[in-house]
Parts: structure tokens; C-alpha cells; sequence
């Protein structure tokens, strides 16, 4: 794609035997690069948002789990396994796997930039499914776009502190359950 090429060309002037020798042309490189690398992370969220309805699948308890390990290693890193509570005899969910990964792994990279230590919590709430982080350590940790991203899906995500003061964002998923049981 056009932008795929003009990442790869900024990509190349960056490397150290192409940067430019003087500094403005090296911050200005530097910015067009940080500038591309948003633009491709946007275009990204729109493509996720435009047909939500199409991508809905039911996962099982342990495909949900999976999947939420699967967001932590792609928003903390690779070795990234924070805890994980599911509640037990959790029914199968409808959720849209692509935007949840997204968001989740947003907020964890939020967790992770300010070397917070995470867990995921998962419960149900009649129809409902919440899926909460909470990092020990006050300060936001969902980032503006993953709050965007969670509403143009269908979900609420809320940011607040527990009882202890850590950082909490919760990610409601009105009808998870309701949408899994019915024909």
C-alpha cells in the first residue's frame, strides 16, 4: 500500500548510515516517522470499526482466555503473562476478537510503558461481561484511542482506581452473554 511504502522509505532514511548529518532534517525524519507509524495504527482502528457486526464470534471460556493472553503479549511484550481470573462455569461470549484485542492490549501497554505489574479480571453481570485491569500504581492507562475503539464496538470503558488506589480500567461488553445463549 502507499503508506506501507512510505513507512519503509522513512524506515530506511533512519537507519544510521542514511541519517541525514544535520539535526533539524533528523528531527524532522524522526517526526514524519512517528507521524506515519500513527497514521498506519489509526487506518487500522477504522478498518476494525467499519463492519464491527461481521467479526462477532463465541468464544469458549478458555478461547476468551486465550485470547486475553494473546492482547497482553502483544500490549506488554512477548513474556508479558499477567494473572488471568476467570470465574468458573463462565458461559461461552460473543465478542468481536479483533477490536478487543486491540483495546486491551492498549490499556496494558499503558500499564506497561510506567512498569506497573497487571492483572485481567473477567466476570459476569447477568448479560453482561466485564473484563477489568487493574495495575498497581495510581495514573491513567487507557489510552484515548482505545477508549474510542471500545465505543465504536459496542463496549464502555471506564477508568477509575480500586479501593487501594491502583489504576482500573473496566471494559463492558453489553449482551457478551445474552448474544452466546440465544439460537
Amino acid at each position: 500500500t502507499p503508506l506501507t511504502t512510505i513507512l519503509g522509505a522513512l524506515q530506511t532514511l533512519a537507519l544510521p548510515e542514511f541519517a541525514p548529518a544535520d539535526p533539524d532534517v533528523a528531527a524532522l525524519l524522526t517526526s514524519a516517522l512517528g507521524q506515519a507509524r500513527r497514521l498506519r495504527t489509526l487506518l487500522g482502528d477504522l478498518l476494525l470499526v467499519s463492519s464491527p457486526a461481521g467479526r462477532h464470534e463465541e468464544l469458549p471460556p478458555d478461547g476468551l482466555q486465550a485470547l486475553l493472553a494473546e492482547a497482553a503479549r502483544a500490549g506488554m511484550g512477548e513474556g508479558a503473562a499477567p494473572a488471568i481470573e476467570m470465574p468458573s462455569g463462565l458461559a461461552p461470549v460473543v465478542v468481536d476478537p479483533p477490536a478487543l484485542r486491540r483495546v486491551l492490549a492498549g490499556v496494558l501497554r499503558g500499564a506497561c510503558r510506567r512498569g506497573l505489574e497487571a492483572r485481567i479480571e473477567v466476570a459476569a453481570w447477568g448479560e453482561d461481561l466485564m473484563i477489568a485491569v487493574t495495575a498497581a500504581g495510581a495514573g491513567p492507562l487507557a489510552p484515548e484511542r482505545a477508549t474510542r475503539l471500545a465505543a465504536a464496538a459496542g463496549a464502555l470503558l471506564q477508568e477509575s482506581a480500586d479501593t487501594s488506589g491502583n489504576a482500573r480500567v473496566q471494559l463492558l461488553l453489553p449482551g457478551a452473554l445474552r448474544a452466546a445463549a440465544e439460537p
